[in-house]
């Protein structure tokens, strides 16, 4: 008696072998692909919600509560353009813009509630503040032609802020701050 080799049916093992290794490939890459939309388009939402405010851009009178709580103190009647800009999620990055006359500019940067720019001495020609592509219409401290600023300051130990003004303009001052945690 001679063993002749088993042949393997058609349409038996093999095949249902391949269909099984081909739909588990499918599944795969079809998980794969759900994770990634999760991950990167709803779960940036959902992280957004619970570990930041996300990003805040007010340009109007909107704005003055964010603005007062961040520098805490009271802006004066005089003040106008009022532009804030916050963003976060493990960090924060904030930015104000405030339009005012020299005399009450000076008074409220001596009364804000960040101490480190209190006692800072304005220097002419200091200018800490950053424009990149992308920066909301309204922030250009790059476009002064006559500034006064106060180098960038630690502010609780983990809040630095910068502040430049732009006085082009001698009866309207422009006060841009920065602010950022670590």
């Amino acid at each position: 008696m001679t063993l002749e080799p088993r042949k393997k049916k058609k349409n038996g093992r093999i095949r249902s072998k391949r269909v099984w290794i081909v739909a588990g490939v499918f599944a795969i890459v079809i998980m794969l692909i759900i994770g990634k939309l999760l991950l990167f388009g709803i779960g940036t939402v959902v992280l957004d919600s619970f570990l930041s405010e996300g990003d805040v851009n007010i340009s109007s009178d909107d704005a003055i509560p964010s603005i007062e709580k961040a520098l805490g103190a009271d802006l004066p009647e005089s003040a106008s353009n009022l532009n804030y800009y916050y963003t976060a999620w493990q960090d924060w990055f904030m930015r104000i813009r405030v339009d005012m006359p020299p005399q009450d500019a000076l008074q409220y940067i001596s009364q804000t509630g960040v101490e480190c720019l209190q006692g800072q001495p304005l220097q002419e020609g200091v200018n800490d503040m950053t424009s990149v592509a992308g920066d909301p219409e309204w922030w250009q401290p790059s476009s002064a032609t006559s500034y006064s600023g106060m180098e960038q300051c630690n502010h609780n130990n983990n809040i630095f802020w910068s502040m430049m003004i732009d006085q082009s303009d001698p009866d309207l001052w422009i006060l841009y701050f920065e602010a950022f945690s670590i």
